[in-house]
């Protein structure tokens, strides 16, 4: 990855993701001309320890395809070369020879199933090969076993799943997996990933098109200062961007998003314009939803929830959002109706719960009421308990 250093940057300094020279040449790609294994000039039946040896020597001083013929002769003479195995796997992906190196760190992974380095790097061989599917299989499996201290490759693995999610549609869920990336070193496929999941594309940061990359490099700029904390950056960035961009989509919604906070009218209007731009920004129409329910405006929030759940009928969020507006609009049955799907849909979610024990009592069902009330102290006492043991007391 290189750094940004376009207008106004405020990227830190490139640091190397990955530390070895071993892993350093794989990330490089060196391309390295053919080279006949000197052990087969001068010496008729190399021991395997000669042949260790002088593999380990090419390795070093990036001679990759040298390496890789001493180590595949290695493992000739040695099968169970389990280091022999990684290295020759290392040595491929320099090569991008991504498909023999997936071979060979499957072969380690495979004999050692909590052997996170070697997952991840298979992933990433199945990432190269654009077999996305079993890339985020490995991949997570990675993320799941550990890296070993390997931080530079947890970054590696890390930013691969976030693209990945991406790429699916889970925004959300891929901004929180480059935060701790971008939390240590900025670099600027990091900043436009996050630029395209603030603005809900679902592309990779490669894919992005040459005149589209100071869109969602702007964006991500904006995302970035946000969460860094930098709040003033962040005001002066997002305004920026619906500046220059006011009529790209979702670029009014992660504007609206950011002034929620400081500015729920201010807000509203990015929000509204956004609605303008794209009737069906879902996100949008939640916020709208939400700011009429505080603003006690219920029969406005009704109206929008209804729109709400019609894009998404499956999610729990939408069919609790009109339910709670029915029932301050004082359709009491109908908002109950509406709180059951969204408590068969996410019944680990306490506030529904709070909710549908208020629409039973306003129902007159006083045992149905004392069951959600019960759920939902249950419910907060457990992420109470959960909290504690995420963050024990100093």
């Amino acid at each position: 990855m290189c750094q940004y250093t376009g207008p106004g940057s405020r990227f830190k300094p490139l640091r190397t993701f990955l530390s070895t020279a071993l892993i350093t040449a794989f990330l490089l790609g060196l391309s390295i001309p053919i080279v006949t294994p000197m052990w087969s000039q001068s010496v008729a039946h190399p021991t395997f320890e000669e042949v260790e040896k002088q593999a380990n020597e090419a390795r070093d001083e990036k001679r990759l395809e040298e390496a890789v013929a001493l180590y595949q002769e290695g493992l000739k003479l040695k099968p169970n070369w389990q280091e022999g195995t990684w290295y020759l796997g290392t040595s491929l992906y320099g090569l991008k020879r991504y498909a023999e190196a997936r071979d060979a760190f499957q072969h380690v992974a495979m004999l050692e199933p909590g052997n996170g380095p070697a997952w991840g790097l298979a992933g990433m061989c199945e990432f190269e090969l654009k077999n996305y599917p079993r890339a985020m299989e490995y991949l997570l499996r990675s993320e799941s076993a550990g890296f070993g201290g390997k931080d530079e490759l947890a970054y590696l693995v890390r930013f691969r799943i976030a693209i990945l999610l991406n790429r699916s549609g889970e925004f959300k869920q891929a901004i929180d997996r480059l935060l701790p990336i971008a939390a240590v070193g900025t670099y600027p496929e990091v900043i436009e990933a996050m630029g395209l999941s603030l603005l809900r594309v679902p592309l990779m940061p490669s894919e992005i098109p040459e005149q589209d990359r100071d869109l969602y490099m702007r964006a991500g700029e904006a995302l970035n200062a946000y969460l860094t904390h930098d709040n003033e950056g962040a005001s002066r960035l997002f305004e920026e961007l619906v500046a220059a961009y006011p009529d790209r989509p979702n670029v009014h919604n992660a504007r609206g998003s950011f002034l929620m906070e400081s500015d729920p009218d201010k807000a509203m209007l990015e929000f509204q314009r956004e609605l303008e731009l794209n009737p069906s920004q879902l996100n949008a129409l939640i916020q709208i939803t939400k700011f009429y329910l505080q603003q006690g405006s219920a029969e406005k929030a009704v109206a929008f929830a209804r729109q709400v759940v019609t894009l998404s009928p499956n999610a729990a969020e939408p069919h609790r959002l009109l339910g709670e507006s029915l029932l301050e609009s004082g359709e009491t049955s109908s908002a109950i109706q509406e709180l059951v799907i969204a408590v068969r849909q996410d019944p680990e979610f306490s506030q529904t719960h709070f909710l549908l024990a208020e629409a039973y009592n306003k129902a007159g069902n006083k045992l149905l009421a004392s069951n959600e009330m019960t759920e939902f102290q249950r419910l907060e006492s457990k992420q109470r308990s959960e909290a504690g043991q995420a963050n024990p007391p100093n």
